[in-house]
């Protein structure tokens, strides 16, 4: 074989050598372009859904503490549901701030929990585990508005002053003939008052079906609703019927004669209150339904001006 013959065979050997390198070199970037795609598509989007369920661990968790402080309970009772909710949900609590200051209307739960969890690909990249944060803020606060309320208004004074606990009789009659029991308030005559909600000449019927089934319409916090104080209603005796259930009452700060239609009375609605109709009396003439206030929880909008222990609670972030 001639030299020229060998020098070709060498050249060709040299030509595919620099293009083996060369495949090898594309083959590399390929598998490095590959392993990212896998990184950005797999573990990414691993990381979008640990980050939604730690955000639900989040949620979850605020709303828990929110819902205890709105029913009354402690700081350390609102915290530990929270951490329990945190954990149960599948995050860490990485830190929990209540604000129940002492008289406040409204309160709030922030939330801040984390996950960490293995990478599927990233690892080959040098990232083998992956962390996550949410936060969450949730508020509670009484109503702004409300419906299915009973046509009975208790004022204020009436509310605070029996609060504390034990029963609470409304009367139908202006005074009470009766020594009032130990841990027991009586609401009569100018402590309570008949609503129409806007309706001219309310009659007895009227008033008796909305003692059963509440009243169909909404009504909001610094609004006049017309009706009577100090009037002796035979609905009362509907009452019996609502044994055992919650039922809410509107709580007005002040009654005017004559600002409602129809010559009727004008009553300043504040705020609203769950009553827990346990029974009733009928003794002559006289006649009470008797029971007592309850926290309650209520979905509608947030929030009134006066805590009367109906509560929203919702997640502001």
């Amino acid at each position: 074989m001639s030299t020229d013959g060998f020098g070709g065979l060498k050249s060709w050997a040299r030509r595919l050598a620099g293009e083996r390198g060369q495949t090898m070199v594309i083959v590399a970037v390929m598998i490095i372009l590959f392993v990212s795609m896998l990184v950005l598509v797999i573990d990414a989007g691993n990381v979008y859904a640990q980050r939604r369920q730690t955000q639900n661990a989040a949620d979850a968790g605020a709303l828990a503490g929110a819902r205890i402080l709105a029913n009354g309970g402690s700081v350390a009772d609102a915290s530990a549901a929270v951490s329990s909710y945190v954990s149960g949900n599948g995050a860490a609590l990485v830190s929990v701030s209540c604000s129940a200051a002492a008289g406040a209307i409204t309160g709030t739960v922030t939330v801040v929990a984390s996950k960490e969890f293995p990478t599927f690909f990233a690892g080959a990249i040098g990232i083998p585990r992956a962390n996550v944060q949410a936060a969450a803020q949730a508020i509670y606060g009484p109503p702004r508005e409300l419906g299915n309320l009973m046509p009975i208004a208790l004022s204020l004074d009436a509310y605070n002053n029996s609060k504390g606990g034990g029963t609470v009789r409304i009367w139908d009659s202006d005074q009470i003939n009766e020594k009032t029991p130990a841990g027991t308030y009586d609401v009569y005559d100018g402590m309570r008052g008949w609503l129409y909600f806007g309706v001219k000449n309310c009659g007895t019927s009227t008033i008796e079906n909305w003692i059963d089934n509440g009243y169909d319409g909404t009504v909001s916090v610094g609004q006049w609703i017309n009706g009577k104080s100090g009037v002796k209603v035979p609905a009362i005796t509907e009452f019996e019927v609502r044994k055992g259930d919650t039922v809410y009452v509107p709580i007005y700060d002040t009654w005017v004669k004559g600002k409602g239609q129809n010559d009727d009375d004008g009553f300043h609605i504040v705020s609203f209150a769950a009553f827990v109709v346990d029974g009733f009396v009928s003794k002559g003439n006289d006649k009470y339904v008797f029971g007592h206030f309850a926290y309650t929880i209520e979905a509608t909008s947030c929030c009134g001006t006066v805590d009367t222990g109906v509560h929203v609670v919702y997640l502001q972030r």
